[in-house]
């Protein structure tokens, strides 16, 4: 049977995604660097709580004296026995000799990035070397130790609970995060809320067992830091089980003023992706900084990309006022409307503003972000759906939402508000339910 195909394009999904309107900031060739001390060792728990403004100071790499060695000051257990699959907490405190490094120092404990992780208790053959933790320091410094040995008891399979994340598509720092139960060998387990601790200080209550929450304002304080995410699931009887997760961030703004002697500025999109009306990409964008006092832009460049094969950009002064609307970035951040007229200028695909300044220091200050035509979905370029489950999803999908074309994440977005329970698809050919095929 000649069946018609819908062509469903996710227009914000893979293609687009990457390439509607990407931030980026101006990154910088890694290399060995020196910042202000601290005087500590450095601690297995999250980010720092003092100021958020980075106290590094740039050294070229030529004048900076050779990395300094990483000690381990202690590797921890919060329990020494688990049933298996339980979880232990593992922490490692360790310094360096310089205490100029310490901002370098990041972990690895049995292979799981981070100063402090939920190791998951596993019986190991008498013969298997125990768990380790690696330390790094600056440059190719390293040291290694044991995890403590633990016991693993005879018990029956555990209730557990798996905290799985990914990062929000179109943004820095933003994590959506799911709790899956493992009722094991206990009796079936039914959650009535959830109770978050993000590790920044910050907790949330939900009924259903996702999360979203932005660590993009985080203290930029070191090259590495590390948060722990912790979640409750209760029941109506008041039984509960927990779960752990590390996550591990690198800090580019503190690393770019660490290597090379720049300020980067944030770029966060806002809303995430853009709106067409009128012939026109509008898409609002927020930078800011983490430098303690405001920075001064003196200087803005637009480059032109066109769709043209074989076309080169073309690369034009503006004035930075008629950008960012004044010369002055404070750390609370500039709120900013990109545009691009894609009637005025159909060749052109998308423009990067390069920004340069200064901050009140001295540094340079740098940033590129750009606006892009989103893409068309045509036959060649799509992402096509032959799943009839899906293509049913998405069609109500167009209809609950009031659009033709629904990306992956509004689809994730209507399931994690239960807008798909209940749903069964048609089990016979679902042709009689497609729209005609996609003309662009």
């Amino acid at each position: 049977m000649n069946r018609t195909i819908r062509w469903v394009a996710l227009a914000a999904g893979a293609l687009a995604l990457a390439w509607w309107l990407w931030p980026r900031s101006a990154p910088r060739a890694a290399g060995a660097g020196a910042s202000a001390a601290s005087g500590s060792p450095a601690s297995a728990g999250g980010g720092a709580s003092a100021s958020d403004a980075p106290a590094a100071r740039h050294v070229p790499v030529a004048a900076q004296p050779p990395p300094s060695r990483v000690v381990i000051d202690e590797v921890t257990l919060d329990r020494t026995e688990a049933c298996e699959g339980e979880e232990i907490l593992v922490s490692v405190f360790a310094h360096a000799e310089d205490p100029a490094d310490d901002d370098h120092l990041h972990a690895v404990i049995d292979g799981v990035p981070g100063m402090s992780v939920p190791l998951v208790a596993r019986r190991r053959s008498p013969d298997s070397p125990p768990p380790q933790v690696i330390v790094f320091g600056r440059g190719e410094t390293r040291v290694t130790a044991d995890v403590p040995p633990f016991t693993v008891r005879d018990c029956p399979a555990p209730r557990t609970l798996a905290i799985v994340y990914r990062l929000a598509l179109n943004t820095n720092a933003e994590f959506e995060f799911e709790a899956r139960i493992d009722a094991g060998a206990a009796a079936p387990f039914v959650a009535v809320e959830y109770e978050w601790d993000f590790g920044d200080g910050t907790s949330v209550t939900t009924t259903e067992p996702r999360a979203v929450h932005d660590y993009g304002q985080r203290p930029q304080v070191s090259v590495y830091s590390n948060q722990i995410v912790q979640v409750t699931a209760r029941a109506a009887g008041g039984d509960a089980v927990i779960g752990r997760k590390t996550i591990l961030f690198h800090n580019p703004q503190y690393a770019n003023l660490e290597f090379a002697g720049v300020v980067t500025l944030v770029v966060e999109l806002t809303p995430r992706f853009p709106t067409i009306s009128d012939g026109q990409v509008v898409q609002g964008v927020r930078l800011w900084h983490h430098r303690p006092d405001p920075v001064r832009i003196t200087r803005v460049r637009a480059r032109r990309n066109s769709s043209v094969p074989g076309s080169e950009p073309v690369v034009t002064e503006v004035p930075v006022e008629s950008v960012l609307g004044t010369t002055s970035i404070p750390p609370s951040g500039l709120d900013v409307r990109l545009t691009l007229d894609v009637a005025a200028d159909p060749e052109v695909f998308s423009i990067d503003y390069l920004l340069d300044g200064v901050s009140a220091e001295g540094y340079p200050v740098e940033s590129i972000f750009s606006v892009m035509k989103p893409p068309t979905p045509t036959v060649d370029a799509h992402v096509r759906v032959e799943d009839p489950a899906m293509v049913e999803r998405i069609l109500l999908a167009q209809q609950l939402l009031g659009k033709d074309l629904v990306t992956e994440d509004e689809l994730l977005a209507l399931q994690r508000q239960g807008a798909f329970e209940g749903f069964k698809p048609v089990a016979d050919d679902p042709e009689p339910k497609l729209p005609p095929v996609y003309q662009p």
